[in-house]
């Protein structure tokens, strides 16, 4: 046990004293130090000045939606369906089918919480105004596509109320003519099953909710590349680190000589 002891209090006071000689070697070289953490913190200041400025935009837009009839009067609610595959959706702003492509010196990002039906869009552009404007384009041309959907989905509906109508106004004035009582019931129950489809088709009618923009495009008011303040500390950080390497560098090789 004392031996054990004795053993680690050699360790010890090794540790310590390599510990000195490492410190003792930083503060002799401390010039190397100094002068590598400046040139991090010149690449850092030449970095910010000639990297080009970014702005930001973001843009939230809502994809629009439809109810399939219930089928029944009773089901005040059918199936809901979107004019648009959210994750669909986002693939087709990055990779430009609505605005900009890969020529052009703007980046695209879409993002959308899980289940919802809102989808934020990103620009980056070198000029604020060329990222506001990209965002309204898309907008314009996403909310241009679903209107057409929703067009033809709603004169369907109307088609279909139309010929519901036609066929329960036909019944009624048969029942003038009908002297026969169970044909009469027979169709007392078509127009009421063509009543209630209409009801159940104008509500469908009611529901068709189109795209539409919930957050106009906004603009950051300053660049958000580059970061002058990460920079500038990566830049320090990264010089610190490289000057103590290079002073324990230099001390080795010179003890190595020597």
């Amino acid at each position: 046990m004392e031996k054990e002891n004795q053993y680690s209090e050699s360790v010890s006071e090794y540790e310590e004293v390599d510990l000195r000689d490492v410190f003792n070697v930083l503060i002799r070289k401390k010039k190397i130090i100094v002068f590598c953490a400046a040139a991090g913190l010149a690449a850092a200041l030449v970095a910010n000045a000639v990297l080009p400025r970014v702005y930001r935009a973001q843009i939230k837009i809502e994809a629009g939606s439809f109810e399939e009839p219930a089928g029944k009067v009773e089901e005040s609610v059918g199936k809901t369906i979107l004019l648009a595959d959210i994750a669909q959706l986002k693939d087709k702003i990055e990779q430009g089918a609505y605005g900009a492509n890969d020529k052009s010196s703007c980046t695209l990002k879409a993002a959308a919480a899980s289940g919802s039906n809102v989808i934020a869009v990103t620009a980056e552009c070198a000029d604020p105004s060329a990222a506001k404007n990209l965002l309204s384009q898309v907008a314009q041309n996403i909310i241009a596509e679903h209107d057409k959907t929703i067009a033809a989905r709603r004169q369907t509906i109307e088609d279909q109320v139309k010929n519901y109508q036609a066929n329960a106004e036909e019944i009624k004035n048969s029942f003038q003519y009908s002297a026969d009582r169970s044909c009469s019931t027979e169709r007392y129950l078509a127009a009421s099953t063509l009543k209630n489809r209409i009801i159940e088709l104008e509500f469908a009618l009611s529901r068709l909710d189109g795209t539409a923009v919930v957050l106009a495009p906004t603009v950051s008011e300053t660049p958000v590349k580059p970061n002058p303040g990460l920079n500038v500390s990566l830049g320090l950080v990264l010089g610190f680190f490289a000057g103590i390497f290079a002073a324990l560098a230099k001390n080795w090789w010179s003890n190595a000589k020597n």
